[in-house]
Order: structure tokens, then sequence, then C-alpha cells
């Protein structure tokens, strides 16, 4: 059987779309599926899934006609399409079918018809009633398909610390609005005394040049997360893809939004308990709204525990293989 995974990636779009679909073809891959990249973006788009082991081609079709990657489909024989971008419209998803694969698309907000075959979305309190009019798809809901890395299946129950000796800060693949530098300078007058472990992402180069001070680690596309969120007594995150990777570690997170797309994930996994959100990237008053809430979340052991209980309960980073099997049992849809 082969999939083939249709992303993208870039400074703007940043590394989530990919970083979940690779998350994928490694669980499809488990499933004796044989998964194919094709990724819009910068020319060297392709790298970062050849990179991981998996055949990848570089496509331009990111708006406008799928007629690409239809193509491309027809001749590897994909019997499925996975669609993974903010890009892709109903016109373009209804497109993709046409060269007799079935569809299913990652989606992160039920905001336009989706004339698909399978719909993922594991923002926690999505319903099928958000998509009644939009899809009659079959529909993965929750945060039980959240599609994390296999890393993230093994993660035990940490007991936390009383202190915060360590925290974890990361905006996410790319940082667009040069954000991290300031996040250190503010985290570190907040807490003078913590260990920070700064993780730079594959579309971030340049954003820090050298280590500011000597507590804190500056770490440029690590392999691996979970040694350091598991380290970690708290973390300060972009809203994407890694708010699930912490709430799977029980990482209590403060979170940050970097782009209008993040707020259903955002409000979802706040009102689960697994993190507290402090605005926007934009707003004039973050630093004194982050300062805040870092002083009173290390300041307050019980509500940092109630809150890695929360993320473990929520997401046990198996989403992937649960999806993984759902794809290879897809058929289009008559």
């Amino acid at each position: 059987m082969r999939v083939l995974i249709r992303t993208t990636l870039g400074v703007e779009t940043g590394f989530g779309h990919l970083r979940r679909c690779l998350s994928l073809a490694a669980a499809l891959r488990s499933e004796g599926v044989d998964p194919f990249f094709a990724i819009d973006g910068p020319a060297t788009s392709a790298e970062y899934a050849t990179a991981h082991g998996f055949e990848a081609k570089h496509v331009h079709d990111e708006t406008g006609s799928a007629a690409e990657t239809a193509g491309l489909a027809s001749r590897l024989g994909a019997t499925v399409i996975v669609a993974d971008s903010y890009a892709f419209d109903s016109g373009f998803l209804r497109d993709l079918g046409k060269c007799g694969a079935a569809v299913a698309v990652l989606d992160d907000a039920p905001n336009q018809e989706l004339p698909v075959d399978l719909v993922v979305n594991p923002t926690p309190g999505i319903a099928a009633i958000n998509y009644a009019d939009r899809t009659s798809a079959r529909l993965l809901l929750g945060p039980a398909y959240a599609l994390l890395r296999e890393e993230f299946q093994h993660v035990g129950r940490r007991q936390r610390g009383s202190r915060v000796d360590h925290v974890l800060l990361t905006i996410g693949g790319s940082d667009p609005r040069r954000l991290t530098e300031r996040l250190i300078h503010w985290t570190r007058q907040a807490l003078p005394n913590a260990a920070l472990d700064v993780i730079l992402g594959p579309v971030s180069s340049g954003i820090v040049d050298s280590e500011p001070d000597e507590l804190t680690t500056l770490h440029h596309g690590p392999s691996s997360m979970v040694h350091l969120m598991s380290a970690a007594d708290m973390a300060i995150s972009g809203g994407g893809q890694t708010t699930y990777e912490l709430a799977a570690c029980g990482v209590p997170t403060i979170a940050i939004r970097i782009a209008d797309n993040q707020t259903a994930n955002l409000t979802g996994l706040q009102n689960a308990g697994s993190l507290v959100g402090v605005g926007d990237a934009r707003d004039p008053d973050l630093q004194t709204s982050l300062q805040s809430e870092i002083v009173r979340l290390a300041r307050d052991e019980t509500r940092r525990r109630a809150m890695s209980a929360a993320g473990q309960a929520l997401v046990d980073g198996r989403g992937a293989s649960r999806v993984a099997r759902e794809i290879v049992t897809l058929r289009r849809a008559a």
C-alpha cells in the first residue's frame, strides 16, 4: 500500500504540519505502508523528510490547482492522499480525489467544506456537530488522535518537584516574529536562578546567535524532545503542535498564541487544564502578562501538579498509531 502525504513547510507556516505528518508516516510504516511526501515551501523542503528515511519530492501547487499532487499520486499508485496545510481549500481537496485515491485531511478548525473521506482533528472539545454541515467523512476527533512521535508513547508519570529549577522555552519550528530572544530575557528576569533550555526549531536559524548566560542552553533542532521536556518543571511554548507533546510529558505550560489558527487548540487545552494562555505574540503587554504568570505558576506547586496530571490524562502519545490503522482500512467513498 502506498500513501502520498501532501504538506507544507516554511518560516511563516512553521514546522508543525510536517512534524505531525512525519509522525504519521512513521506509524504508517509500522503498519506496512510505504509513505511518500510531497512538500511545498523552500526548495530544500523535501530534505527534511528524506532525512527521516522517507521518499519525498518538492512540489509547487500549494494553492489553486491540485494537478501536480493528483498526478504524482497516480504515478505512485497511491490509494490514499493525506493532506495537511491551511492553504488547501475545498476545491483543492476535491481535485485531489479525482485521481481515484481516498483523501484524508488533517484539520484544526472546521471552517470550510471538506469533500474528503477522513478528517483528523485532535483539538480538545471538538465534536462531530462542528462538522455536521461541512463533510460526510469519517471523523477522528480529540486528543486521542494527536499525531506525536513514537517516543511520546513511552513517557512515564513523573513526580514533579516542589520548585521550578528547569524551564523549557520553545516557540516552534520557526519564529517569524523573532520572539525567542525576548522570551529568554523576560524569563530570566522572572526566574533569575532557573536553568533555561531553549529549543530553536529547524527553520529558526539566526534567531539567537549565542548562549545568553551560563544558565541558558540553546538546542538547535534536537532530534529528540522527550528528555528535555521530561526534565522541565515548567514550559513556555508557542501554541502549535508542541503543546500536545508537552501535555504528553506532563509539563505545566504557559502558552503564547503565535498565529490565529492556534486559537482553538489553545482554548481546548486550557479548558482541559494542561496549560494557561497569556495572549498573543502581538500583544503590547505580553511581557507583563507572561512574567506575572511565570511567577504565579512557579509559586503554586499544587497547580503545577494538577496541570501535569491533566496533560497526561488528555494525551497518551498513541494518536499516530490510531490514525495509521484507520488509514490502512480507508477506501474512497462511492
